[in-house]
């Protein structure tokens, strides 16, 4: 994370996770080995950049523009689990949190993605996502990474001293239902 990235912004939380988590997944599910990284960038006073990169197999160019569409899912992922809703999902989420900013996707066929989403920083929001440096969390997968992912009582953290990925109970769970 970015020094200048403020602690807390006001945004919609569940949204913020909702997104965060999808991408988070579709890393976990085609990353085979390598390293998933997410980075938060100050792009504004008030718009926040998370960026959720990846090693994994990467998407080829023809299918990039079809990834957000409703059942957009490419032929050559149909060897796994969805339906192709997710990053369409994801990208709706991401226009209301980011100001109708769509999910970026940058991909390398063999080397892996990134998405990245916006976030406005909204004054009037009732509910918080914090960015914090440091906080003790339950720890479930070890990834090489430069920053974590966390979730504790509603609360979002994204960490980047600990060279591991930390997904939150709740996020496990759905994992292993779905045999991520």
């Amino acid at each position: 994370m970015e020094k200048n990235v403020p602690e807390q912004i006001n945004s919609d939380q569940n949204r913020f996770k909702q997104v965060l988590l999808n991408l988070c997944s579709n890393s976990l599910k085609f990353t085979q080995k390598g390293q998933i990284q997410i980075q938060v960038y100050l792009i504004e006073k008030n718009l926040i950049k998370i960026s959720v990169s990846d090693t994994g197999c990467g998407i080829p160019k023809k299918y990039i523009k079809t990834l957000c569409e409703s059942f957009g899912k490419p032929n050559f992922m149909f060897n796994t689990i969805g339906a192709g809703l997710g990053l369409s999902i994801s990208n709706t989420l991401a226009m209301g949190l980011g100001g109708n900013r769509k999910l970026e996707t940058e991909s390398v066929e063999g080397k892996g993605s990134i998405f990245s989403f916006y976030v406005l920083n909204r004054e009037q929001s009732k509910r918080t996502c914090k960015l914090s440096k440091s906080q003790d969390f339950y720890k479930w997968i070890s990834l090489s990474t430069s920053q974590q992912f966390m979730s504790q009582n509603g609360t979002t953290y994204i960490d980047q001293t600990s060279p591991s990925i930390t997904i939150s109970p709740k996020f496990k769970n759905y994992l292993e239902k779905k045999r991520i």
